[in-house]
């Protein structure tokens, strides 16, 4: 067995950390040869160097160079349109069997390139379940295939015992989440009106001044707001989530943010409470009060934190109880013998 990745990013872009890069090495724990290659550039629309056309030629020989046995992994790489050719090209001339790995809503802003790939691939493997939905409209063939957690590398939290101030923490890109912060900032702010006394902490800012500001000039807010960690270091990202003591994931209610989850996974992983909007997959994922909390009104937001803060005893309940249902059904132990099972039946209805 012989798998082939082409992920969307390399070790700073959360998806393909969790669903190539470490699932490629539980693969290789699993006996699978795998093979990691060159994450295909985002270029400008339009854009023509030599950039450009050199990674183009390191793709093309590439693929050219397969061996014939071999299965192509595609996690969302519809970004770049020359690459995609790449693909659908090799998959008719020379009948290379095609995964493509869709864990996001992106038919709403890449829908041609997106479709194209779901109608050519030979499987599907769709990482929600309103994702599912839409490439079941394109595809016979999809899997429901969740993110999965390497816990070796996330372990919990070793006591939920605050020393100091208590900490809630939200951890991601912020380009992709102005609008979710947006938000949580109300939520923070009547907090602050309840004498709540705890410390907020963002990680990933980015050096963008608008969030430094939006969350620095809560007035009475005690707020620590980071720019980068060592996001290419294995344990880097569990380790800050580790520090926080209740994890927060608003999101405002669009089409695309009904598809996110990766934030509240690791969370969970961690044994981290998180309370998050009560929407999109987290539905499936959070049953309220066991092993997290779903939050629809800035009130429920400001209640449930707020017993959290109040708790030690309902922290260390839920983040157990968070962590468990990961160990139990989200683990990249169990997802990569999964995904073994669906190229092990790929392999068998193509030769």
């Amino acid at each position: 067995m012989n798998i082939h990745f082409f992920p969307k990013g390399d070790w700073t872009v959360p998806s393909s950390r969790l669903r190539v890069l470490y699932l490629a090495q539980e693969l290789r724990r699993l006996k699978v040869d795998t093979v990691i290659h060159r994450a295909p550039t985002q270029f400008e629309a339009g854009e023509i160097s030599l950039t450009r056309l050199s990674e183009f030629t390191h793709h093309f020989l590439d693929l050219v160079r397969l061996p014939h046995d071999a299965v192509i992994f595609s996690q969302r790489t519809i970004y770049q349109p020359e690459f995609v050719l790449l693909l659908l090209i090799f998959k008719k001339l020379f009948k290379r069997r095609l995964i493509f790995d869709i864990d996001d809503a992106v038919y709403i802003h890449t829908p041609r390139l997106t479709n194209l790939m779901l109608q050519t691939a030979d499987v599907v493997l769709a990482g929600g379940r309103q994702v599912e939905r839409y490439c079941r409209k394109f595809n016979n063939h999809v899997y429901f295939f969740r993110t999965a957690i390497p816990l070796r590398l996330y372990r919990k939290k070793v006591t939920y015992t605050v020393k100091k101030k208590l900490i809630v923490g939200w951890i991601g890109d912020v380009r992709a989440h102005q609008e979710n912060l947006k938000f949580l900032v109300s939520v923070l702010r009547e907090l602050v009106t309840e004498k709540m006394n705890f410390t907020f902490r963002l990680i990933g800012a980015l050096k963008d001044q608008s969030i430094h500001s939006m969350i620095t000039k809560i007035k009475g807010l005690h707020s620590e707001v980071i720019d980068e960690i060592e996001w290419q270091k294995p344990e880097a990202v569990s380790k800050a989530i580790r520090a926080f003591d209740i994890g927060v994931m608003p999101l405002t209610d669009t089409t695309f943010n009904r598809a996110k989850y990766f934030k509240l996974f690791e969370y969970m992983a961690c044994g981290v409470p998180a309370v998050v909007s009560n929407l999109g997959e987290a539905t499936y994922i959070i049953q309220h009060g066991k092993n997290g909390f779903l939050a629809d009104t800035q009130a429920d937001w400001v209640e449930n934190i707020t017993n959290l803060v109040h708790s030690r005893h309902l922290r260390e309940k839920i983040g157990k109880k968070g962590r468990e249902t990961i160990v139990k059904r989200y683990s990249t132990q169990q997802v990569a013998k999964t995904l073994s099972k669906i190229i092990e039946e790929l392999n068998a209805k193509t030769k």
